[in-house]
């Protein structure tokens, strides 16, 4: 029997950026907190942040209970104009 992880809901934190002027200061904790509380009222049952390894902002995904599961993640744009 195949299983979807998360039954399908699932949602993914991309391009999340504080400037440096503003770093350190709870924002991005704060920001985190809103996603997740959107994500659970719009029924989302798992979030990925996407962070590049060694990227510092993992240490807030992993302050914030995210775990790394040492997956590869992958993509492939789709060209709209063929």
């Amino acid at each position: 029997m195949t299983q979807v992880e998360a039954g399908g809901g699932e949602g993914c934190v991309d391009e999340l950026f504080l400037v440096p002027e503003v770093r350190g200061r709870g924002i991005g904790r704060r920001v985190l907190a809103l996603l997740e509380a959107e994500a659970r009222r719009l029924g989302v049952r798992r979030l990925f942040p996407e962070v590049e390894h060694g990227n510092r902002a993992s240490g807030l995904y992993r302050r914030a209970g995210f775990v790394d599961h040492r997956r590869h993640l992958m993509s492939k744009p789709l060209d709209q104009s063929a």
